[in-house]
């Protein structure tokens, strides 16, 4: 579904709870790390960063508008020992779909921080490339665009970091038949959208054409 060739982890906990992992697992104490706030999802991922003892540089973007690349690229030639990149895909407080295909890019020109993208609301709604757009690490849930019950939080690593989540964020109140039944819901989903052969990227591709005016 997000053409990655990585490791993929179903976590007992809610999309928060991948976000921790994330932080957790992927950046050390005390870390210089950049988030792109453009909601109160953004907001979010900076709060758990704080919260972890990283060093976060909050780029704070007003609510409406997605984020533009040269801002990002002017906060990271600022800051230039930035370990990790946090971004969100599709911010659901303020509507906007941020380009990750082309803000990862353009990182990618100026920085080796790891990318780290909070698709939560755009997985199975929207195209996701993990392999070829450059990203390190996505986290995402069970409820939204996977249309299953919440329960089941998902990070999905590619490269270097392969192997190396060991400490899972906050599970929150889920219970052993909450997390059979996401799965399963989860494993419906996929065939029922067209994804359960790998098939994703090209689905996307096509629905595009089919719908594009």
């Amino acid at each position: 579904m997000v053409n990655c060739i990585g490791d993929v982890y179903l976590i007992p906990s809610s999309g928060t709870g991948a976000m921790e992992l994330a932080v957790e697992n992927f950046t050390r104490m005390d870390d210089k790390v950049l988030v792109v706030d453009t909601g109160f999802f953004g907001e979010c991922f900076y709060k758990i960063n704080i919260a972890h003892g990283r060093n976060a540089i909050r780029l704070e973007l007003p609510w409406g508008r997605a984020a533009k690349p040269e801002e990002v690229i002017n906060a990271l030639k600022t800051n230039i020992d930035i370990k990790a990149v946090f971004l969100t895909h599709n911010e659901t407080s303020s509507t906007i779909v941020n380009d990750i295909k082309v803000l990862a890019s353009k990182i990618r020109g100026v920085s080796d921080a790891l990318i780290i993208v909070d698709t939560v609301s755009s997985i199975g709604i929207t195209e996701i490339d993990m392999e070829n757009w450059g990203l390190d690490v996505i986290v995402a849930a069970s409820q939204k665009g996977l249309m299953s019950p919440p329960g089941i939080g998902i990070t999905s690593i590619q490269g270097s970091l392969k192997g190396k989540a060991f400490r899972i964020g906050h599970m929150g109140f889920i219970t052993s038949n909450d997390l059979l039944v996401a799965i399963a819901a989860i494993e419906c989903t996929l065939k029922d959208l067209g994804f359960a052969n790998g098939g994703a990227v090209n689905k996307f591709i096509e629905l595009r054409r089919k719908y594009e005016v």
